[in-house]
């Protein structure tokens, strides 16, 4: 039992960073079967549920790489617990079944995904015969209007929306075999 609380507190306090934009309170759960570390990661293996300020992110394997302190200063050693990137991933890599489901209601799935901590970006990929599908919406005579993207690979970028203070995607690429369904009336049978 000691053994559970003491890696449910690493696993949190490492997580409590994700995407280095995640402050302690913006990471409300963490969930998964079998959890490890090895000192350089955290792997989560097993009906894996992350959620945080922008959407809840579900696989079947996640990676979380800590950054390296070996050669880290004095000075560096010394900084506050609640400040140290040692509770910032600085990479995450999420592995088979992959969904995040937005904030703003957006999802988007894929086979894998590498995430960019420090620069905020991502890039989510599947293998064919699979797609990468994102699903956004736009506002259209005050109806939400489901647009469906899909493709091989997509880049995204996050940012900080200063309105709402929410983590939302800025900037969506496709690549390989792009296709967009814009649906007014109906649904895309999703």
């Amino acid at each position: 039992m000691v053994k559970y609380i003491v890696v449910v507190m690493c696993l949190l306090s490492a997580t409590t960073a994700l995407f280095s934009f995640f402050s302690i309170k913006n990471i409300s759960d963490v969930k998964a079967k079998d959890v490890r570390f090895d000192g350089k990661k955290i792997i989560l293996t097993g009906d894996v549920i992350i959620e945080g300020r922008l959407g809840i992110i579900h696989c079947e394997k996640a990676e979380l790489f800590l950054p390296d302190f070996s050669e880290s200063s004095n000075s560096d050693k010394n900084a506050s617990s609640a400040t140290s990137p040692a509770l910032s991933p600085e990479r995450i890599l999420l592995q088979n079944s992959v969904t995040f489901e937005l904030t703003d209601g957006s999802r988007l799935t894929s086979d894998e995904a590498d995430i960019n901590c420090i620069d905020l970006e991502g890039v989510f990929s599947a293998k064919p015969p699979h797609k990468v599908v994102y699903v956004a919406y736009v506002e259209e005579e005050g109806v939400r209007v489901p647009v469906k993207t899909t493709s091989t690979i997509m880049r995204v970028k996050m940012k900080k929306d200063e309105k709402s203070s929410a983590y939302v995607l800025s900037d969506v690429q496709g690549e390989g075999a792009v296709t967009i369904e814009y649906q007014p009336k109906g649904s895309l049978g999703l």
